[in-house]
């Protein structure tokens, strides 16, 4: 007799090249975590030391279950067969149907790296951690057998093992191995399993301290893997910049793997995570929420479907359209081809998807929200299959369409409807209810046998009616889809065309504005008044030159000619702003400040100009008696009429504009009505035809009752868009003569202002929010920063006695302590998030505040040539006050500062810190603020900077005020730079 003889080659055979990649092998982990009961398991993978760890806080084993069922291959998975089951879950689950189906789900580890810590502590025997240790490169060596390798295994207490020794001794018994394997495989393999085994170094409790979660310290149980080093391939797949609509491969593993996202799930059995630990000292969790589908996310689908089959293929379900009330369903067995009605093989089947239209036109989703789907849609659109609510693979995959919807759609969108990738859901099977759906070995999908052409015809049987019932025009229920998507699509068109009016006539307003700017910058009022005196020169010698007889008519013509010329003047620095577009606040900011430049242009040029030519006008008459003669009520009447005349020409011309607008839109109106009611009588008329030709010779009484059925609601809706139509155009003349009749105009004013109120309203939100992420996240920095500097201080403080003994050290110890004191120095802007815990106000001098701000922008002020001085005044003057309110202000003063003259001033840049009896000065010889912009800085939001965020000096400034100071900018000649005053002349001044 013999027998067979396994080689270890057999365990790699059977694991790292059975598992299709990285992705498999993680998500078998995850699978054999769920077996065990584990309500969360984890990943950290960490690329300073390629070390790759799994934990999970399922029920552990002893070394008993650890040595007969992981370190067995092959182990029965089902009950009832001599399967090896966990023994005893924890009080208060429930039973879990067991995942593993072969025994050889572990060996997946063996895909992620070379060499593996296990650490497993029993939920029952919570008193020993049983560790060890297996480098995979064994399995691969050439004529070894099984079981000449051993796996070196220990059990160690809680506190041995936060030592961590056993580490070493695992590792030296599996040097000893390579030895004694030396003398029966002359593999290169051995080296360089030798070399693997010298670049061990470490201590998993350190790590279990590291992060929150499964852990094996205190009462807690479960098992970890601690891989290492971790196949190159995932740093190559992190580092791989993402593509915001594709999916990478861990992706598409990793996300979703348990049904807690639609909208009839909660607390899944497992949660899953993975996380990347990056050199930077930085953490991405791929596994964030906001990355995948959530519940809320189908509230946003324009679609919804939802229902299931039962064991005999019928489906009893609802369908939701456009958020409208859901129309319940039912589809008998034989819809679906070649069902018969009995049991089917594949078992009963819940789906659950929703569906968003392509087009944002054609959404119900604001722009914004629909953009944000889509790249979801983008990245993960699919249907997902998940066995007892865990995630069978690759279903979900966008690359893998196994119902071949995208074929379909290919063939007639309009007809088949659905797109794979707008579409997002879950089919829901279980072991128990589906067991002739089985999974490939490799984990690649469902065997192709009878069960699953069945399951696959019973969802494209679904897909099939429901686009034939609902999404096509002639559909037994599309009166709802097709009028809504219209609605959305002419909202949508006109949307688009008055933002695109609205957008050209703020591009006009902005050129204007810029363009008068750029006038009053270049000087410009001062060459219109040199050439408003020459012109007024030329005029009153002229007029001092006309002989008596004639001077009425030439002082008319005087007066006439000055007023054109000063008029023509004006209009040169006037600006048109539209009544009919809302500005938004940016814009209406500007207008402001340009409104305020033209009124002072007319008071201190143009008025003054106007007053001049009276008082030459009067000198340029020869005499008194010349004066006398002049009939001024005439020349007053004639300019007056002259005025008139102007005005009747410019109104003149608006009637004749009107009655030419009020032809055409009559015009427009009755092509519009003989469009609508021409295209019901020809499309009625195109029914009825259809319906004659349909029914020729001698139908049955079923066929003439469903052509007649089709006519009917093609004719119905072919009324009800002819109706709508009318009814538009009927709505809009009403509201037009309305709106005259009661001397307004036709909604512009309603339109502009309600354009404005939504994008200020817009802006603030984005706004409020962004301060109240920005607020929780510096409040969690905070807390955790609290802790954390008390203890690095306590380390720094006993490092000391070293530096003082160790002159190597010396050096090192003053770079950490005063590196260390620059950033607790940082921390004293959280002051804020603590005011009310730690209400403590201090005495800050200008010294102190001169020598933070060198250290802060020490190497910035190298860098740009920007010299920061300080009076001895600034330097001797002192305030009580918390440094939360005025280091930032000074900090945002002087970052500004040095923004602006590092870009826009070429040679000696320079700030001053300077004060006064009102408070602190903060100056510098830049740009200076241009008068357009002087009230609008502190607005939230206002920014000249190309990356500024518009937020700092308007903070800076409402800090402040709450303690009852103040931020001002004061007032500067032109080419003088900018200069603002810290204002204390209210508070703690001494």
């Amino acid at each position: 007799m013999a027998k067979l003889k396994v080689r270890a080659r057999t365990v790699d055979m059977l694991g790292r090249q059975q598992i299709a990649g990285i992705p498999s092998a993680i998500h078998e982990l995850f699978k054999n975590a769920h077996d065990a009961y584990a309500k969360r398991v984890e990943v950290d993978y960490f690329h300073h030391n390629d070390l790759f760890i799994v934990r999970d806080d399922g029920i552990g084993m002893t070394r008993e279950e650890f040595e007969s069922r992981w370190l067995t291959l092959g182990t029965e998975s089902k009950l009832g067969q001599g399967g090896l089951v966990p023994p005893e879950r924890p009080q208060g689950m429930r039973a879990r149907p067991i995942l593993g189906e072969k025994g050889v789900g572990r060996l997946a580890i063996a895909a992620i790296g070379p060499q593996v810590l296990v650490a497993t502590r029993s939920y029952r025997e919570r008193s020993k951690i049983v560790v060890a240790f297996l480098n995979w490169r064994f399995f691969e060596l050439p004529g070894i057998d099984l079981d000449e390798i051993e796996i070196p295994v220990e059990v160690v207490s809680v506190p041995e093992y936060r030592k961590g020794q056993f580490v070493k001794r695992l590792v030296d018994l599996t040097r000893k191995q390579v030895k004694s394997l030396g003398s029966k495989s002359e593999s290169k393999l051995l080296g360089q399993i030798a070399a693997q085994l010298d670049q061990i170094d470490l201590k998993p409790s350190e790590y279990d301290g590291f992060f929150d979660g499964p852990s094996l310290v205190q009462e807690r149980h479960g098992t970890h893997f601690f891989v290492f080093p971790a196949d190159p391939i995932i740093r190559d797949e992190l580092s791989v910049e993402k593509d915001e609509l594709t999916a990478s491969p861990l992706d598409k593993f990793l996300l979703g793997f348990s049904d807690a996202w639609t909208p009839r799930t909660a607390n899944p059995p497992i949660t899953s995570a993975f996380r990347e630990h990056r050199s930077d000292a930085t953490t991405f969790d791929l596994t964030g929420s906001d990355r995948f589908f959530t519940a809320s996310d189908f509230d946003s689908a324009d679609h919804i479907i939802d229902g299931s089959f039962d064991k005999y293929g019928n489906f009893v379900g609802t369908v939701g359209i456009y958020g409208q009330k859901p129309k319940k369903v039912s589809y008998k067995w034989n819809v679906w081809k070649g069902f018969t009605g009995k049991k089917t093989r594949c078992g009963p089947v819940s789906i659950t998807f929703g569906y968003v239209q392509g087009k944002a036109s054609e959404s119900r989703l604001p722009v914004s929200i629909h953009g944000a789907i889509n790249k979801k849609l983008k990245r993960f659109g699919g249907l997902y299959v998940y066995r007892d609510r865990l995630r069978v693979l690759p279903y979900g995959d966008s690359d893998f369409d196994f119902l071949d919807v995208e074929k379909r759609r290919n063939l007639g969108a309009g007809y088949y409807f659905y797109s794979y990738r707008r579409m997002f859901g879950a089919i829901n099977i279980t072991q128990k209810h589906n067991p002739q759906l089985v999974e490939k070995a490799g984990r690649e999908g469902f065997r192709q046998n009878k069960a699953y052409f069945e399951f696959q015809s019973l969802l494209i049987g679904l897909l099939l009616k429901t686009a034939q019932d609902f999404f096509r025009e002639t559909g037994e229920f599309s009166e709802t889809f097709f009028p809504i998507k219209k609605e959305l699509s002419r909202k949508a068109r006109l949307e688009k065309q008055r933002a695109a009016y609205a957008k050209k006539a703020r591009r006009t307003l902005e050129r204007g504005i810029d363009s008068f700017f750029r006038k009053i910058a270049r000087g410009d009022p001062s060459q219109t008044v040199v050439a408003l005196e020459q012109s007024m020169k030329r005029l009153l010698t002229d007029l001092s030159e006309t002989k008596k007889q004639n001077l009425n008519a030439a002082a008319l013509v005087t007066e006439k000619e000055f007023s054109r010329i000063l008029a023509s003047s004006k209009n040169e620095y006037k600006v048109s702003i539209p009544s009919d577009v809302g500005l938004g606040k940016k814009l209406e900011r500007e207008c402001d400040a340009y409104l305020r430049e033209y009124s002072k242009l007319q008071k201190e040029v143009f008025d003054p100009l106007r007053k001049k030519f009276q008082e030459l006008f009067e000198t340029a008459l020869k005499d008194a008696k010349a004066r006398k003669s002049i009939n001024r009520r005439m020349i007053g009447q004639e300019l007056l009429e002259h005025s008139l005349s102007v005005s009747s020409q410019k109104v003149d011309e608006q009637e004749r504009l009107a009655f030419s607008e009020n032809t055409a839109l009559k015009r427009f109106f009755e092509e519009s009505v003989r469009k609508i009611t021409g295209a019901f009588s020809k499309d009625s008329a195109a029914v009825i035809k259809d319906y004659l030709a349909r029914t020729k010779g001698k139908p049955t009484s079923a066929k003439l009752y469903r052509e007649r059925e089709r006519a009917t609601k093609m004719l119905d809706a072919i009324y009800r868009d002819a109706d709508k139509g009318l009814a538009e155009l009927n709505s809009s003349m009403k509201s037009i003569r309305a709106a005259v009749s009661e001397g307004g105009t036709f909604s512009h004013d309603l339109v502009a202002a309600l354009e404005e109120k939504i994008a200020n309203q817009e802006n603030e939100l984005e706004d409020g929010l962004e301060l109240m992420q920005l607020g929780t996240a510096l409040g969690i920095v905070q807390h955790e920063f609290i802790n954390t500097i008390q203890q690095v201080r306590s380390g720094i403080a006993k490092l000391k006695p070293w530096a003082d003994v160790n002159p190597d050290l010396v050096k090192l110890y003053e770079a950490i302590h005063q590196n260390f004191e620059h950033l607790s120095g940082y921390l004293t802007l959280f002051d804020p998030l603590s005011r009310r815990l730690n209400p403590v106000k201090v005495e800050i001098s200008g010294n102190e505040l001169l020598k933070y701000l060198k250290d802060f922008f020490g190497a910035r002020l190298v860098r740009h040539e920007v010299t920061l001085t300080a009076t001895s005044t600034f330097r001797s003057k002192k305030v009580r006050g918390y440094t939360s309110t005025f280091y930032p202000a000074f900090v945002n003063l002087i970052d500004n500062a040095i923004y602006w003259l590092a870009n826009y001033t070429e040679d000696s840049r320079r700030i001053l810190l300077d004060a006064n009896a009102r408070g602190f000065l903060v100056k510098d010889n830049g740009p200076g603020v241009e008068p357009r912009y002087r009230d609008a800085i502190f607005d939230f939001g206002f920014t000249r900077k190309t990356v500024g965020r518009g937020m700092g000096l308007h903070i800076s400034r409402e800090v402040l005020r709450k303690e009852n100071y103040d931020l001002v900018l004061l007032s500067s000649e032109e080419g003088e730079g900018a200069s603002f005053l810290i204002d204390l002349s209210r508070e703690g001044v001494k």
